[in-house]
């Protein structure tokens, strides 16, 4: 899976440029062994910028779609909207391999028909204005992903 995130990450930083390079987003692969909150926390603890995790809650695909507008949307030089859709859809589709990679029976687009868990976090010293992660939990593994907009 972490190869699946690699790439997902890779496919975002691509997006990031059709945004003007004023927007980051990455994503980060995370091992949950026991509880998937305990690991949020363990990761932002561990993190190079000093971070604070204000609240973890789970949101559906509807909450996912309204951040993908407000932070990447919103952003990309190009307007074309059946491109801007496959630009997003192919996003969606990364959580959807990594899925059945790890289980084929599992589900395809977790994303989707799982949701997500909505991370809101103070840092330190804000390198961006606006800031949102979200996590995918598959199985005893996690696809964390930032969509930030920069200060």
């Amino acid at each position: 899976m972490k190869e699946i995130v690699d790439k997902l990450d890779g496919y975002l930083h691509s997006i990031r440029r059709l945004a003007k390079d004023n927007c980051d987003y990455w994503a980060i692969h995370i091992e949950v062994e026991d509880d998937i909150e305990k690991a949020i926390r363990d990761y932002f603890a561990e993190a190079h910028i000093e971070t604070e995790v204000m609240g973890i809650k789970k949101v559906d695909y509807d909450i996912i779609e309204k951040h993908f507008d407000r932070f990447i949307t919103k952003h990309l030089t190009t307007n074309t909207e059946d491109q801007i859709y496959m630009l997003l859809w192919d996003i969606v589709e990364y959580y959807g391999m990594a899925s059945t990679q790890i289980n084929p029976d599992g589900p395809f687009n977790p994303l989707v028909s799982e949701g997500a868990l909505e991370i809101t976090v103070k840092q330190e010293e804000p390198f961006h204005k606006e800031l949102i992660y979200f996590l995918v939990q598959i199985e005893n593994q996690a696809i964390l992903t930032g969509l930030g907009i920069r200060a």
